[in-house]
């Protein structure tokens, strides 16, 4: 019998009551990186046959970039649930995982909203904008605050959640080439949403100044 009064083979036992690597959700969270070029290609070949008139390799690229955007967000709800689940939760893994969300978000809507045509719905440049901003907003409140107290307390708000999922269901009707009539409302609700999410988290940063 292994003597787990030892650290090293405490944790190994530990792993192995787990039933899973304790790497693997960082790697799903890495391959959820790699996949995001991935999507690239396809929709840019898909964009390249349709300027080519070649609507057969254009709806098999299309679909090629909707299973890797499928694979996109199963990935990143499945890196969460398994480092849960399995007290695998960590500083680099919550980094990993807001990295290939990010990098998933601003890669696509500047596809959509610089290379969509004639392929693909556009995005108007002042919700990607919007996006961005948002973004460049929160990360200098975020040094401002660590430069003068050295530590910051981030507040997980569900708004801000929300607005991720409201976004992938956006980017994944833009790949299926859906209509405005299913895209514009969502992009006012995203809107709507991230202005409420930014003012809050203003809030909650101005409170901790």
């Amino acid at each position: 019998m292994a003597d787990t009064s030892r650290p090293g083979v405490a944790s190994a036992v530990r792993s192995g009551a787990r039933g899973i690597p304790p790497w693997l959700p960082n790697a799903i969270s890495v391959l959820r990186i790699v996949l995001v070029p991935v999507w690239g290609l396809c929709a840019e070949m898909c964009r390249t046959a349709v300027l080519a008139s070649d609507a057969e390799s254009a709806s098999s690229f299309r679909i090629g970039a909707v299973l890797v955007l499928v694979a996109i967000g199963v990935s990143d709800v499945l890196d969460g649930y398994l480092a849960r689940r399995f007290g695998l939760t960590s500083r680099t893994g919550a980094t990993l995982d807001a990295m290939a969300d990010k990098l998933a978000q601003v890669a696509l809507l500047l596809f959509f909203t610089f290379r969509g045509s004639p392929a693909f719905p556009t995005t108007a440049v002042w919700f990607l904008g919007l996006i961005l901003g948002r973004d460049v907003l929160l990360g200098i409140g975020w040094l401002v605050l660590w430069r003068r107290s050295g530590s910051v307390r981030v507040v997980h708000r569900v708004h801000g959640k929300f607005s991720s999922v409201l976004l992938f269901v956006l980017l994944f009707l833009l790949t299926a080439d859906a209509t405005s009539t299913w895209t514009l409302p969502l992009v006012w609700s995203i809107s709507a949403i991230v202005l409420v999410s930014t003012a809050a988290y203003f809030r909650d940063g101005m409170r901790q100044a």
